[in-house]
């Protein structure tokens, strides 16, 4: 993720943090459960969706 921002890996971690403690959540899945519980599970990123297929996976690019 760092990398793909082009930030440091310690930045990267600090914004996931505060990101975690707004979400009031300790971990990747609690965040996962909370975006989903606030409808946030069908948003992608323009910028993650494969263009060079025509679909998205669960859990990742297809």
């Amino acid at each position: 993720m760092a990398r793909r921002l082009d930030i440091g890996t310690r930045t990267a971690s600090n914004h996931l943090n505060i990101i975690y403690q707004k979400a009031e959540v300790h971990s990747g899945c609690q965040l996962r459960a909370f975006g989903k519980s606030k409808g946030f599970e069908r948003y992608i990123p323009v910028e993650f969706i494969n263009k060079g297929r025509g679909f998205v996976e669960m859990g990742g690019i297809a």
